[in-house]
């Protein structure tokens, strides 16, 4: 039998997003999205069977990228 520490289980592990909110928070279409991937910009998705889930964190990250891009 596995123990589990339920008290710091959230800290390990990560928020997940989907495409749908990716391109709502963005107004990016999909296409892009993945275009960015492609380009090494966005992380490429954790895969759940056929399901894509990206880190918050690294869709985080991307958007403040563009944001500090857009400043310079």
């Amino acid at each position: 039998m596995i123990n589990i520490d339920q008290s710091n289980l959230t800290t390990h592990i990560p928020n997940l997003v989907d495409i749908t909110y990716i391109t709502k928070v963005t107004g990016f279409t999909k296409a892009h999205i993945y275009n960015e991937i492609n380009a090494g910009r966005l992380a490429k998705p954790i895969k759940f069977n056929r399901r894509s889930r990206w880190k918050a964190e690294d869709v985080a990250n991307w958007i403040n990228s563009y944001i500090e891009q857009g400043a310079n």
